[in-house]
């Protein structure tokens, strides 16, 4: 499957001089200048015409957040979550549209990048909050400013660059529920030319539910993260970047609790988990030109793992188990070309590659409880017949985009925005189905013993049904 979308955005920006004078006029009052870079340069809030909020490194310490669905509490029409602490049954979304995307044919409709690269799987997308300068939320689509479409939003993380001031910090933190929590950071020249970063942090917590069943407390969860960057400035008109990051989550998670509990309360057969892996590298290339142009380059790699366990049923007895593993990795590159602020006019232009190979099995389990109930045809062999269905999921995909992005001052009060996309995107899928039946010996027994029709094993199907009129 291929589809081919071009896309045109057009906007009008009207900026009111007369806010600016009315700041100037009551001394004592002015609001703190923002910059950003959400038109590829650094320019202020004030002047760019797109819905932005920004986190500096020093907001996101006082917030105390450790990872992007603790910056949605302060950030509105922003929502991140998972269930439990550091869930791995993870959503996200802006203004209303949320996606929860486990699917491997839907892709990621709010987009999160980590300095330009797109993280390609929402599950993965929710990262530690480690040596960043500023995160930046973009409220609508974006697609005439990033390599990859967004339908609702982006939000762009921007790391510390390496410099030639040494830095150096550790933290700690102990809360309830024998949480805790350690971060590092370390900054410094190599040489002359040659700067070095990394940070690191590690964080886990005890559970708070209690499984009446099993009389334990569940909703554990520990997370480590790392991230190092290489800078090289061989002369003033490249800045060159060398970045890696692996983040590491599992948590132990009652994924609902029952409703005729008290609250906190589950009572499953054993204790859910999941498990997100996730790491990456990506070279960046700023190239300074006359006229102060910029031309940038960023080659990535990305891969991506996602492994739940689940009781489905919500109850002592074994009836449903769910498991939900996926596979991702995806390559990206893209070239960008971005003007200085003119008096008139600026401009942002790209070209974007994006591939993606995803691979996913969905196995659902039938207890021998469950067999059991639905007939008493069906008592004597349900330990024959209990086994699982799985369907493995196999997809590739691959876009190709050009966007461009403008801006056009008539007056100092009045600019106008437009923005064209162009979007080409494949997929292929390969999806079939398994059933297993662990004791096959007496299988065909019970089955034929419920249908009263013949079972034999064989590649292709049947659907026996009995009518009684």
């Amino acid at each position: 499957m291929r589809k081919t979308i071009l896309a045109l955005n057009i906007g009008a920006l009207a900026a009111l001089a007369a806010t600016t004078g009315l700041a100037q006029e009551k001394k004592g009052f002015a609001l703190e200048e923002v910059v950003v870079t959400a038109q590829k340069r650094a320019e202020s809030t004030q002047d760019i015409p797109i819905s932005v909020q920004a986190f500096s490194s020093d907001a996101i310490d006082r917030l105390g957040a450790n990872s992007l669905s603790d910056l949605s509490q302060a950030a509105p029409s922003l929502d991140i979550g998972g269930l439990g602490k550091g869930g791995s049954q993870q959503w996200m979304g802006m203004r209303g549209v949320v996606d929860f995307a486990r699917n491997v044919g839907i892709d990621a409709r709010m987009g999160v990048y980590i300095d330009g690269v797109f993280q390609g799987r929402s599950y993965s997308a929710d990262v530690p909050l480690l040596g960043l300068e500023s995160v930046e939320l973009l409220r609508g689509p974006q697609g005439t400013l990033f390599g990859k479409n967004t339908e609702t939003g982006a939000i762009s993380l921007n790391t510390k660059k390496p410099s030639e001031d040494f830095e150096a910090e550790v933290g700690a933190e102990y809360g309830r529920y024998e949480m805790v929590k350690t971060t590092g950071y370390v900054n410094g020249p190599l040489t002359d030319t040659l700067f070095a970063s990394a940070s690191g942090s590690y964080q886990q917590a005890d559970g708070y539910y209690d499984n009446i069943f099993l009389n334990k407390d569940v909703g554990d969860y520990d997370t480590t993260a790392g991230r190092a960057q290489l800078r090289w400035l061989p002369t003033n008109k490249f800045d060159i970047r060398l970045s890696g990051d692996y983040t590491d989550k599992h948590n132990d998670q009652p994924l609902a609790t029952n409703a005729s509990l008290e609250p906190y309360k589950t009572q499953q057969t054993f204790v859910p988990s999941g498990d997100i892996s996730s790491w990456g590298t990506a070279l960046t290339a700023d190239m300074f030109l006359s006229g102060d142009y910029t031309a940038t380059s960023i080659t990535a790699f990305r891969h991506n793992e996602f492994k739940t366990i689940a009781d489905d049923d919500y109850t002592p007895a074994e009836l449903v188990t769910v498991n939900f593993n996926e596979d991702s990795d995806q390559y990206s590159q893209e070239f960008r070309l971005v003007s200085p602020v003119g008096e008139k006019y600026d401009w942002v232009t790209g070209v974007y590659y994006f591939y993606n190979d995803l691979s996913s099995a969905r196995t659902v389990a039938l207890g021998e409880t469950l067999i059991a109930s639905l007939s008493p045809a069906l008592r004597p062999f349900a330990s024959a017949i209990a086994g699982y269905t799985e369907v493995p999921n196999k997809i590739t995909a691959e876009t190709y985009a050009a966007y461009m992005h403008g801006n056009y001052r008539f007056t100092p009060k009045v600019e106008l925005t437009a923005g064209i996309r162009y979007t080409s995107e494949g997929k292929d899928l390969d999806e079939w189905s398994q059933i297993s039946y662990p004791n096959n010996p007496t299988v065909a027994a019970g089955l034929e013993a419920a249908t009263g029709r013949p079972f034999t094993q064989s590649p292709g199907w049947l659907a026996p049904g009995r009518h009684q009129l």
